[in-house]
């Protein structure tokens, strides 16, 4: 059971990892934000710790941390263009999806 818990546990690192990754991508596709290599390389980096801290040594994460930190520091992140959401095709989606949308919530809490 513990093994089952701990995989899956992995699994969802693995996923917000991939998120964090797809935010580094469409960062550095922004053309209107001025500083998108530098937010590119901390949603990378955040990708990166994510999805494979398990396997990093601890000096390598603590570096990888600190260049977060400078990246931050020096203020090269920012929130570049959000596209705006299609207002039918989200009333749709709420249609569909419902009170559905709670279900994962409910069942991490139990």
């Amino acid at each position: 059971m513990v093994a089952l818990v701990n995989n899956m546990l992995l699994g969802f690192f693995i996923l917000i990892g991939l998120f964090f990754l797809a935010a580094a991508i469409e960062s550095w596709r922004d053309q209107t934000n001025s500083v998108r290599w530098g937010t590119g390389l901390f949603w990378f980096l955040f990708a990166l710790l994510f999805a494979t801290g398990q396997w990093l040594p601890s000096e390598v994460s603590g570096g990888l941390l600190v260049v977060i930190a400078l990246l931050s520091l020096f203020k090269q992140v920012r929130v570049g263009h959000i596209k705006k959401i299609n207002k039918k095709l989200a009333d749709q989606t709420v249609k569909r999806i419902g009170n559905w949308i709670f279900v994962p919530s409910i069942l991490l809490a139990i």
